[in-house]
């Protein structure tokens, strides 16, 4: 469950244990991160995709007070994504011969969102991120999107 709610906002391990019942918007389909769990100290509102949505609406009713992974471990987070990563045939380390972790989540969300939009401010915004650092993290997989933008122009 962790993973996939990982996969459907995009934030990062701590922020998603440390949700309530109280963050969710189940009619807005959204997750509040509150700023006193966030590694920028500010609070944000992430749209979630459905799956995720139903995870935490489900989580919701089991946990109604606390965090809605009080059956989660942290110690065994990466002990478990890796034995997921495993099962899945997935390499132990990515593209670029670092490790494989639960933040890949969240770093897989925002290349994703980059191809699929172009959008660095929503995706700033998304991921919790400063622009630039979002550019910065995200901007080498747009070059498609700098050409439709400069095609606007007719010169």
């Amino acid at each position: 469950d962790l993973c996939r709610v990982g996969i459907g906002c995009g934030a990062r391990k701590a922020e998603i244990l440390n949700l309530t019942a109280e963050d969710i918007d189940l009619a807005e389909g959204v997750a509040h991160f509150r700023a006193e769990t966030t590694k920028t100290a500010t609070m944000r509102s992430v749209p979630l995709t459905r799956g995720a949505l139903e995870i935490l609406k489900e989580r919701a009713e089991r946990f109604p007070e606390g965090s809605l992974f009080a059956d989660a471990q942290p110690t065994l987070v990466q002990y478990r994504f890796d034995q997921t990563r495993e099962a899945a045939g997935i390499s132990k380390l990515n593209g670029i011969g670092r490790p494989l972790s639960f933040r890949s989540i969240r770093t897989t969300v925002g290349s994703w969102l980059a191809q699929r939009t172009g959008d660095i401010y929503a995706i700033s915004k998304i991921l919790g991120n400063s622009p630039d650092v979002a550019a910065a993290h995200y901007g080498h997989l747009l070059p498609r999107k700098l050409v439709d933008v400069m095609s606007t122009i007719d010169v």
